[in-house]
């Protein structure tokens, strides 16, 4: 991979996405991945900062470990160019989530404050990134605060779930604070649907989201899809794991329709935008062999990890992207089919011997 990102479209300011929602489980790092890789394939230079404890993005991304990162930044025991990591993806770099970002989050380390922490660390010495995606970790606390007020704008990605529209608006009523104080800038780009099915309750969200939310609500959604969980097994953006399902076309699609958005709002150069011009851009780009080193199938060189998190959200999960308690269960479940077919099988004998013969061999056995 070169170490030096391709021509991009643009040479206006670096815009930075916060994709954040206050509820927890509403697919925010699958929405990152798979938007920071969409965005590299339209051609612009993307970094994705990890700033969620749990490290997921890391463990997707991340080809060189976990350091330096931006917990080293913040020590000042690195700068921030060191803390940018080559991805799998051209034009894609990544900073490194760590646990130690506990310590900043809970205030057991004080050396970053919202006002000023992470917009001041995420300063390049040159222009070097068109977009910056910041995968927030859920709920409200400093981590998240200091994303958005680093932030130009915010992806809110929900579910058809119960408390689904009550997450989204207490982040729009958070957005809407930090407007009046300390980011008149931030704005909301868009409210996203994900893992939706086309029920009659994800309908009626729409309808609800759409009704309170007039405007922010994506016309594009994310349709659930078995791939993005393998994808997940294998450690890979889905949008690279399996580049011809529904999923994959849907991400292309909100990507388009997203820089629309901010094209509208004159933070892209004044060129004429085209949708169907963006979508064929980045559906060309990913069929491309060489704009990823990850196999299609989704193994590859991705997904080296953190080495302090063994494996993505607790699965037990070897070298090889295999699962070890696949195996275990596949080994107990033949001793299991060899144990019954044992049983019928001297049932079976039995039923064909008879009594009589049966009683002859137990007489011999007691004759010995």
């Amino acid at each position: 991979m070169t170490s030096s990102p391709n021509v991009s479209p643009r040479t206006s300011p670096t815009h930075t996405i916060a994709i954040y929602n206050h509820k927890g489980g509403v697919g925010k790092t699958t929405v990152s991945l798979n938007l920071s890789v969409c965005l590299a394939a339209a051609g612009y230079r993307c970094l994705l900062v990890d700033i969620d404890p749990q490290q997921s993005s890391t463990t997707v991304l991340s080809r060189t470990g976990a350091s330096p990162n931006l917990v080293d930044v913040i020590r000042k025991q690195a700068v921030i160019e060191d803390a940018l990591h080559e991805t799998v993806v051209q034009n894609l770099w990544i900073i490194p989530s760590t646990r130690a970002l506990t310590l900043l989050e809970t205030g057991l380390d004080d050396r970053v404050r919202p006002n000023h922490g992470l917009k001041r660390y995420l300063t390049f010495s040159e222009d070097r990134f068109d977009f910056v995606v910041i995968d927030c970790p859920p709920a409200m606390g400093l981590l998240s605060l200091s994303a958005l007020i680093a932030a130009d704008s915010v992806l809110i990605p929900t579910t058809s779930g119960a408390f689904s529209i009550q997450g989204v608006q207490r982040t729009v009523e958070t957005v809407n604070a930090l407007r009046g104080g300390l980011s008149p800038g931030l704005v909301v780009n868009g409210i996203l649907v994900s893992l939706f099915e086309g029920t009659r309750r994800d309908q009626q969200t729409l309808k609800d989201l759409g009704s309170q939310f007039s405007g922010l609500l994506y016309r594009n959604r994310i349709r659930f899809d078995p791939e993005i969980l393998k994808a997940e097994v294998k450690r890979a953006p889905s949008t690279l794991f399996n580049r011809g399902t529904h999923s994959t076309q849907d991400y292309i699609f909100l990507t388009a329709e997203l820089l629309g958005r901010i094209h509208r709002h004159r933070r892209l150069p004044d060129a004429e935008f085209s949708f169907d011009d963006m979508t064929r851009t980045i559906t060309e780009t990913l069929a491309k062999p060489e704009f990823t080193t990850l196999a299609p199938d989704g193994e590859g060189d991705a997904g080296s990890g953190d080495p302090e998190k063994p494996a993505a959200d607790g699965a037990d999960i070897d070298a090889t992207g295999g699962d070890r308690r696949g195996g275990r269960v596949r080994q107990l479940a033949l001793a299991a089919a060899i144990f019954v077919a044992g049983m019928v099988c001297g049932g079976s004998l039995a039923t064909w011997l008879g009594p009589e013969t049966l009683a002859m061999f137990q007489t011999a056995g007691a004759g010995d």
